[in-house]
């Protein structure tokens, strides 16, 4: 049996049941593998971010490339004509991740 540990907030999110991140990907035009890459993407961004206020450049280029990751995102939900309740996270993660470079000590 596969178990499956999902860091994000209760109630939204990607969908963690087995094949779902397969059907997710499809549906925004990515194959399965590409699909676990951008979620390894973020998952090296967040770690980087949480260790920013410690080491700024750690935080800086993470939350750089997060911001990338974030305007892909909405460019995606946007093409593929997905409502709000599908973009607002990426645009509201979007705000934050650039609120926190603003805020970045050292930068």
């Amino acid at each position: 049996m596969s178990h499956r540990v999902d860091l994000r907030p209760a109630g939204r999110g990607q969908d963690s049941r087995p094949g779902s991140d397969a059907r997710a990907g499809r549906h925004a035009g990515f194959t399965t593998a590409a699909y676990r890459v951008i979620g390894g993407l973020e998952l090296a961004g967040a770690i980087g971010v949480a260790l920013g206020p410690v080491v700024p450049l750690c935080g800086g280029l993470p939350g750089i490339g997060l911001l990338m990751l974030l305007a892909g995102a909405v460019t995606t939900h946007v093409r593929k004509g997905d409502g709000l309740t599908k973009l607002l996270p990426a645009v509201t993660c979007a705000a934050l991740v650039a609120w926190y470079l603003v805020l970045l000590p050292g930068r």
